[in-house]
């Protein structure tokens, strides 16, 4: 009976708790073309909102944003690369930075709140 549960909730869906990992596929220091990338998976993100992975530094201040193209899960599994010739600012050299993947939640075309999946820290 159990099996008959779970397979009619994967078929017609069901709530999922949004869940999500963030991981550094790459970082390359060069002084001409510095670039990060990140490899951005999630989970249970409602078809009307788009992930979006940010980087926050402390000194000097800095905030760079990327959404994924499509809504939901759609996206999933996503690499976000910020600097090299991705069209993305890097983040200052020697700097301590975090990366932040999340949504934020809409209802009736208004934003009612933001839902946070994963953190990482990093040294630029």
């Amino acid at each position: 009976m159990l099996a008959l549960v779970l397979l009619a909730l994967s078929l017609f869906g069901a709530n999922v708790a949004p869940s999500g990992s963030l991981v550094i596929l790459s970082q390359v220091l060069t002084a001409t073309s510095p670039a990060i990338s990140f490899g951005a998976t999630f989970n249970g993100v409602p078809n009307t909102s788009h992930p979006e992975v940010s980087v926050t530094c402390s000194s000097p201040y800095f905030l760079d944003v990327q959404a994924a193209p499509d809504g939901g899960d759609k996206d999933t599994p996503w690499t976000v690369t910020f600097g090299g010739t991705s069209g993305y600012a890097y983040p200052p050299q020697g700097d301590q930075c975090s990366a932040l993947l999340y949504y934020y939640v809409w209802k009736g075309g208004h934003e009612v709140g933001r839902v946070d999946l994963a953190t990482l820290s990093f040294s630029t």
